[in-house]
């Protein structure tokens, strides 16, 4: 937080791209050996991360092979790609292992919260995820991910096993009190344009 509280202004998050969070891992390596942090000055370096962090890892491997001997990507999300449909493929294939009744009970709970979101009835259902700010389609994106973690993160058979041979109505109490979980404004435009969020 270079500037502190007002680092996430919007004149400043310029500087928080990819480029300059490899500049700063450059230096911060840089600084650590020249310090002889640890007695490690003449150790090699191997970088590591996943996912985004993974991508990181494998540009700073590109960008400043100096630095370290090698570098692991797990999951490192190198391209953009912008209609991921592959991701959600991937997540049915996956719910499909618990048999079929998992991933048609998961499309019927997408239908199901869809319809809850359309007409008077909205804003009183987000309000139950203490959601009420985000616009439809960030709680659509927010539900899923609900599940999505579950799926991803190694859950799949205990969340499908959760919802094997429950009423619709069971299905979504159980998906909701998963929810806790995961708090709905980091999903929301309105709270990701006000740094005091952050800052909170």
């Amino acid at each position: 937080m270079p500037f502190g509280a007002e680092s996430l202004t919007t004149a400043n998050l310029k500087y928080l791209s990819a480029e300059q969070a490899l500049r700063d891992l450059a230096y911060f390596l840089t600084q650590f050996r020249a310090k002889n942090n640890f007695g490690v000055t003449n150790h090699p370096w191997i970088s590591v991360g996943g996912s985004y962090p993974g991508a990181v890892t494998a540009w700073f491997r590109y960008k400043y092979p100096h630095l370290t001997i090698g570098s692991l990507s797990s999951s490192g999300v190198v391209n953009a790609i912008e209609d991921f449909t592959a991701f959600d493929e991937s997540i049915y294939t996956s719910t499909l292992k618990s048999g079929k009744a998992c991933p048609a009970a998961i499309q019927k709970l997408a239908g199901y919260v869809e319809s809850q979101l359309t007409g008077s009835n909205a804003t009183a259902f987000k309000a139950v995820f203490k959601a009420e700010k985000l616009t439809t389609e960030e709680f659509l994106l927010y539900w899923s991910d609900v599940i999505v973690f579950q799926v991803q993160y190694g859950s799949r058979t205990i969340l499908c096993d959760k919802l094997k041979n429950k009423t619709l109505e069971d299905q979504f109490r159980i998906i909701r009190l998963d929810a806790l979980s995961i708090e709905p404004r980091d999903y929301s435009s309105y709270h990701l344009q006000d740094p005091a969020y952050y800052n909170a």
